[in-house]
C-alpha cells in the first residue's frame, strides 16, 4: 500500500513538469495497441446488436477501451489546438472511424503514442474554420 501511495505521489509531482504539448508523448500505449482495440470497437459497433454475444469478451473490453480513450482525448481538444468539434459535433463512432482511417493510412506512425495519434487524426479531420 505504501508503495502505491509513493508511486501516485511521484506521478502527481512529475506529471506537471511536462509541458502541455508533451505529456501525451510519455504516457500510455502506442498505435500498435490502439489499432487492435479500435478495430474490435468498430466490429462491435457494426454488429446489429452488440449485446447478443456476437463478439468475444475481449472485443467488449477493447470496445470500451477504445471508446473511452478516443472520447477522452477528443474532449480535451479545443479551438486552440486547431480543431472545431462543436459545429459538426461528431459521434464517438465517427471519431473512432476517423482515428482508425488515419492509422490505416499511416502505418509508419503506429509506434507513436496512441494519444498523439488520436489528437492528430481528429485535428486533421475537423480543422478549425477561419
Amino acid at each position: 500500500m505504501r508503495q502505491i501511495i509513493v508511486a501516485l505521489l511521484a506521478l502527481v509531482i512529475v506529471a506537471p513538469a511536462f509541458g502541455k504539448d508533451d505529456w501525451y508523448r510519455v504516457f500510455g500505449p502506442d498505435g500498435n495497441h490502439l489499432i487492435v482495440t479500435c478495430k474490435a470497437a468498430l466490429r462491435v459497433m457494426d454488429a446489429n446488436d452488440p449485446k447478443t454475444g456476437t463478439g468475444t469478451t475481449q472485443d467488449a473490453y477493447n470496445d470500451g477501451y477504445c471508446q473511452g480513450l478516443v472520447s477522452g482525448v477528443a474532449s480535451s481538444i479545443n479551438s486552440e489546438d486547431g480543431a472545431d468539434l462543436t459545429t459538426p459535433n461528431p459521434s464517438i463512432s465517427q471519431l473512432i472511424r476517423v482515428v482508425q482511417k488515419y492509422m490505416d493510412d499511416h502505418p509508419e506512425e503506429l509506434s507513436k503514442p496512441a494519444i498523439w495519434l488520436i489528437r492528430v487524426s481528429i485535428i486533421k479531420a475537423f480543422p478549425k474554420k477561419s
